[in-house]
């Protein structure tokens, strides 16, 4: 499972937990130095068609439940 937080999140958190008031900077650097990296969407393919795509979404999309 993969948290995902926000440095004003982690920022909270620390001076919450531990009584530090870091800046979001500094939350970065040690983040960095962690080997933490941002969540970055995949990119799209440049031969991508968006409407096949959604039709097919919409084909096997399961109903939900009542």
């Amino acid at each position: 499972s993969i948290n995902v937080f926000h440095l004003v999140d982690l920022q909270a958190i620390l001076k919450k937990e531990f009584g530090k008031n870091l800046t979001l900077q500094g939350i970065w650097t040690i983040l960095r130095r962690c080997r933490y990296t941002p969540l970055v969407p995949r990119p799209q393919h440049y031969k991508a068609n968006l409407r096949e795509q959604e039709a097919f979404k919409k084909k096997f999309q399961k109903p939900l439940p009542a």
